[in-house]
């Protein structure tokens, strides 16, 4: 989970006049990542008025337009929709927005004709993308089929769509465990770009009670589930958080919406967890620690590449204080890493049974997941590969420690090979 926002449809509503400019006194009171504007029709004659007035001073990554377009083109005026949709990718320029969420259905006509609606999503991207905002389609509820039924038509047109899952869409179409099944497995291969959360408190399609935008927890949503679905499928983008939080008198529910970006945050360090790289000096960690990263979209902290960096080849008599230190750092650093949503790899060696014991303890203390991976190497192959780094070593074609028979002297009178109940992944060269 890359960035959690707060929609401003959250904090401006009728209950306060849809005064935009109280945006500048309440956005800094709220502890999350940016925000995603929500834009009304009510607005667009004021609309570069509200460009001058924020653009400075509210960070605004995603822009969603206003509703009321994809009504419009449900009804057919699609010359019309364009024209909105285009000041609208204007203001969200202005605003420094990147992406763009669209409504491409709605209102009383809904998908009742479908076509029409697809057929103008052609069009609006290509507008959006004269603005350079990527278009995502949300899955906005429908009254005649469903919104996975048009998502579907919309990637079988575009290999490239992009799309918004609300939540409580989803729900209202009972379709939030479908769309982690393996039948919509393609969604997660970078379909989905941005995720509404908000609660739901009725059953399949009980449109008395989709009005009610609730706070996570207040409805029947298990967001204990949802959080486990989007670990498993490795999310790594932005989450904007949509429950009203306007009182009747106007004035903000600080408390109840700090609450919930505090459970959003909760999720983000959850779905991240630290990997630790078990194995012998050149057994392959590094190439095995390269593979995790990009299957985990995680980050790599090495050892060897910072002492590298700052000290070459020969840190002289200090090298075993450095590198303790430096692990210090980057233990540390991880659990910075962690509190972002991102998961971790620490691809030095854990040669000792203390070592690791100490690891797994330190990260249980602080409540975060980690997996030990021992990379076993028969000696055979083990030996060529020392061999053929030595090679490359001496010839400059590569930057790391000749192993001579001092360090191998030093690396086998310290290695304690684990036992298989020690590590979590057992993986043979």
């Amino acid at each position: 989970m890359r960035e959690i926002l707060c929609s401003t449809g959250a904090l401006i509503t009728s209950r306060n006049n849809r005064d935009y400019r109280l945006l500048t006194e309440i956005t800094p009171r709220i502890a999350c990542d940016g925000f995603e504007f929500l834009m009304y029709n009510s607005w667009y004659p004021m609309w570069e008025q509200i460009a001058s007035e924020l653009s400075d001073k509210v960070r605004i990554p995603v822009f969603h337009a206003d509703k009321e377009i994809g009504e419009i083109i449900s009804r057919g005026g699609n010359e019309r929709a364009r024209e909105l949709f285009e000041i609208n990718c204007k203001l969200a320029r202005r605003l420094g927005a990147e992406k763009l969420v669209l409504h491409l259905w709605g209102g009383p006509a809904s998908d009742g004709h479908i076509e029409n609606n697809i057929s103008q999503y052609v069009v609006l991207k290509d507008i959006a993308e004269r603005y350079g905002l990527l278009l995502t389609v949300e899955n906005v509820v429908c009254n005649r089929e469903n919104p996975l039924t048009h998502w579907k038509r919309l990637a079988e047109m575009d290999s490239n769509v992009a799309f918004t899952l609300d939540v409580r869409f989803a729900s209202f179409h009972d379709q939030l465990d479908l769309v982690f099944t393996d039948e919509y497995k393609w969604l997660w291969e970078g379909a989905v770009q941005h995720i509404h959360i908000s609660d739901y408190c009725g059953g399949r399609m009980e449109w008395d009670k989709l009005r009610y935008c609730l706070h996570p927890g207040e409805g029947n949503i298990d967001y204990g589930k949802l959080a486990a679905n989007l670990a498993r499928v490795n999310y790594d983008n932005t989450i904007t958080l949509e429950s009203t939080s306007v009182l009747p008198g106007g004035d903000i529910d600080f408390e109840k919406l700090d609450a919930s970006l505090g459970k959003i945050s909760k999720w983000r360090r959850q779905m991240a967890k630290v990997f630790l790289i078990c194995g012998k000096i050149c057994c392959g960690k590094s190439v095995y620690a390269k593979r995790l990263q990009v299957e985990n979209k995680a980050v790599i902290l090495s050892v060897d590449e910072i002492m590298l960096s700052l000290f070459g080849l020969y840190a002289g008599e200090k090298h075993d204080e450095y590198t303790e230190r430096i692990q210090k750092y980057l233990f540390e650093k991880s659990l910075e890493i962690v509190e972002t949503g991102t998961s971790v790899i620490l691809d030095w060696g854990f040669w000792t049974r203390e070592k690791r014991d100490w690891a797994r303890e330190f990260y249980k203390s602080k409540n975060v997941e980690c997996e030990f991976h021992y990379i076993d190497i028969r000696d055979d192959v083990w030996r060529e590969r020392v061999e053929k780094r030595n090679q490359m070593v001496a010839s400059g074609e590569t930057t790391a420690y000749y192993l001579d028979e001092n360090l191998e002297a030093k690396f086998m009178s310290l290695f304690e090979m684990p036992e298989r109940a020690e590590m979590d992944v057992w993986v043979s060269e």
